[in-house]
């Protein structure tokens, strides 16, 4: 199995480098180190191993504010660049609330994809990467990508933590509007279509992304790795 140009090995979505030479990557995301909770943690320690493997790595992600829906102290919810371990990481701002329930919980990563497409567009088209990297939650952001992916020659991999169409709605978050329902899952079938390869943590998530429309021979399954020692 390869994702991005390597080899991938058990509980790492990364595993050995070629070493004789270094890529660039751009990794999309709403949520990044240092959350700890979720998705957050997985991608910041996805891209500390990029970086530590001789690649360039540049981050587009949020002021980290998960779990609770607030900005932690020693970030502020605006656009920012610094250098993270490493990494040039750029933060865009997105809508929070105390509350986040209901359409709260669309209108967030619809403000991220808002705010981030201009600056993920431009990323993209200067620095031409070899792979542009996105997960999932939040698809709503991948079509600036996928369009300034397709500009610049890049590849494009979707890494799927949560089918979050189908979670909304099986939450409640967005009640049971139809309509709704029907413009969701056909964005996504649209959008999972254009990735050139797609990444899930599960085997269960991996039927319904074909359920959804994506070739098995663009699906990879790797899970999701866990600190034995610690455990």
């Amino acid at each position: 199995m390869t994702v991005l140009g390597r080899e991938t090995a058990v509980g790492n979505p990364v595993a050995t480098a070629h070493s004789a030479s270094s890529r660039r990557v751009i990794v999309y995301c709403m949520n990044y180190a240092p959350e700890l909770a979720g998705v957050g943690r997985y991608t910041g320690e996805i891209a500390d191993y990029l970086a530590s493997t001789g690649n360039d790595v540049t981050v587009i992600t949020t002021p980290p504010h998960y779990p609770g829906w607030n900005v932690k102290d020693g970030f502020s919810n605006r656009y920012s660049s610094r250098n993270e371990n490493g990494i040039a990481v750029i933060r865009c701002p997105l809508i929070l609330r105390r509350k986040m329930g209901g359409i709260w919980r669309l209108l967030a990563p619809l403000s991220f994809a808002v705010s981030s497409g201009p600056v993920a567009f431009w990323q993209i088209l200067r620095k031409r990467p070899q792979v542009v990297f996105c997960v999932e939650p939040t698809l709503f952001a991948a079509p600036a990508a996928q369009l300034a992916a397709r500009l610049a020659g890049s590849s494009t991999v979707l890494h799927v933590q949560d089918l979050e169409v189908d979670a909304a709605f099986a939450v409640g978050h967005l009640g049971s509007r139809s309509l709704l329902k029907k413009i969701g899952h056909a964005f996504e079938r649209f959008t999972l279509g254009r990735f050139s390869k797609v990444i899930t943590i599960s085997d269960r998530m991996a039927e319904k992304l074909r359920e959804k429309g994506v070739d098995g021979r663009r699906l990879d399954v790797v899970r999701n790795w866990v600190d034995l020692s610690h455990i």
